[in-house]
């Protein structure tokens, strides 16, 4: 029993051998001599081929190839032995049918393998004699055609040189006629060249002398245009008396302004810090306001030169200017306030827009508009007063005003309601009925949009 044993453990060993050491060199292929080449760089010589080691790797398998299925059986113990026989016995009986077969198929399919390495190694040998033979071959002919390409490159350059010193003295007579022709064409092209910017200069001063007089007439158009529109609201003096007529008192309207005044120092507290910029600043009820609130850096902006004048009277600082123009003149960041009462219903949409992102744009962060304008939302104003100013464009829907706000960037946007009628309060008392209540809400609700705010500002903030 341990001599099949000796010998199963023989075979398992081999099989292993011939898997680790499959297409290996021995530990001594590392001194061998390097694989020299042919002509063409080919590995061809067959003794630098481990054939060695193929051979006694085919000779292993086949050793090992057919496996009958036993294993060797032993023990230290008699009847467990015997007890491992007895199972084997049995297995044979009862499993051979189908175990034993299996042990054949695979001892076929080991040796159809064997034999299938072996066929290839033969094959590979005849493959490496024949390449043996194609290289020598090559060689040969590489060698005749080495001397033929000599004899021939000799021939070409001996023929290259007499065509090349032909061809330099053709080339220098077409040269040398070219480059005559060439002058000739270059000479007609300048005269051709001066003649063109002669014109062009003749055709550019006649534009731009028909620009100067279509932007001069454009200009005048424009203002015949405002006057038109604004009649007679663009005299100066007119607009100051009718103001004096309709706008109210300047104490009256700096007690309407005042309203303002704790929603702005909400963000802002020290005025004497600040800068402020009141566009429409008319006749400087607000910048009153910011003086007697420690403000020193404003400015008012007026097209109006008679109301720019009572500014300047009482020691305010005014431009008269458009005031688009002149928030698109400072830089950026560096604007606290921007106001303007009574200002954005004289604006088409688009200077209203303007005037909203070049306010943006000239706040600081933190920075604040406030724009006042009379609401529409009440019936008197919306139906009456806002049009006894022929200048006012359009009434200001407060809902759409505070869009624009938003749409431009603004924070915070809020519309605060001023300049209320006394009795808009309404009928304040307890009713006694739930019908006496529904009538007095409906009543105090009519009551609102006759007699509530007249005025509205929108206010946002550069977050």
């Amino acid at each position: 029993m341990s001599r099949n044993f000796k010998e199963f453990q023989r075979k398992v060993e081999n099989r292993v051998y011939a898997i680790e050491n499959s297409w290996r060199g021995t530990g001594d292929s590392k001194k061998e001599e390097p694989v020299e080449t042919n002509a063409v760089g080919d590995w061809y010589h067959p003794q630098q081929l481990p054939w060695a080691n193929l051979n006694e790797n085919i000779l292993e398998a086949d050793a090992c190839k057919y496996f009958d299925g036993y294993l060797p059986l032993e023990s230290k113990r008699k009847w467990t032995l015997f007890l491992k026989k007895a199972i084997r016995k049995l297995i044979k009986i009862f499993l051979g049918w189908y175990i034993f077969p299996q042990y054949q198929r695979m001892s076929h399919f080991h040796g159809k393998v064997v034999n299938a390495i072996s066929l290839e190694r033969d094959i590979l040998t005849q493959a490496i004699e024949q390449n043996q033979r194609i290289a020598d071959k090559i060689g040969e002919q590489e060698s005749s055609f080495n001397i033929q390409l000599r004899e021939q490159a000799s021939s070409f350059n001996t023929q290259l040189g007499e065509q090349a010193s032909s061809f330099n003295t053709q080339l220098g007579e077409q040269a040398s006629s070219f480059n005559t022709q060439l002058r000739e064409q270059e000479n007609t092209l300048r005269s051709m060249l001066k003649e063109h910017r002669e014109f062009m200069n003749t055709l550019v001063e006649r534009l731009e002398h028909q620009i100067s007089k279509l932007t001069e007439e454009n200009a005048v158009l424009q203002l015949q245009l405002k006057k038109i529109e604004n009649l007679p609201t663009d005299d100066d003096e007119f607009y100051h008396a009718f103001e004096e007529k309709f706008r109210g008192s300047q104490d009256d309207i700096r007690d309407r302004l005042r309203v303002y005044v704790p929603k702005l120092k909400e963000h802002l507290q020290d005025w004497r810090q600040g800068t402020f910029v009141d566009v429409g600043s008319g006749r400087g009820e607000w910048l009153d306001i910011l003086r007697e609130n420690g403000a020193s850096d404003y400015v008012g902006i007026d097209l109006n030169a008679r109301q720019n004048a009572l500014c300047a009277q009482r020691g305010h600082r005014v431009l008269q200017m458009d005031c688009i123009e002149y928030l698109a003149s400072l830089p950026e960041n560096t604007v606290d306030l921007i106001t303007g009462f009574q200002i954005i219903e004289h604006l088409c949409m688009s200077d209203l827009m303007a005037l909203l992102k070049e306010s943006y744009r000239v706040l600081k962060k933190g920075g604040m508009i406030l724009f006042e304008t009379q609401n529409p939302r009440n019936l008197i104003v919306g139906a009456d007063t806002f049009y006894i100013d022929p200048s006012h464009k359009r009434p200001m829907e407060p809902r759409m005003v505070a869009f624009l706000v938003e749409w431009c960037g603004y924070g915070q946007v809020d519309c605060i309601d001023a300049n209320s009628y006394p009795n808009w309060m309404g009928v304040t008392v307890e009713p006694s009925s739930e019908d006496m209540k529904e009538l007095i809400r409906q009543f105090n609700d009519l009551n609102y949009q006759l007699y509530g705010p007249q005025d509205y500002a929108v206010f946002g903030v550069k977050e």
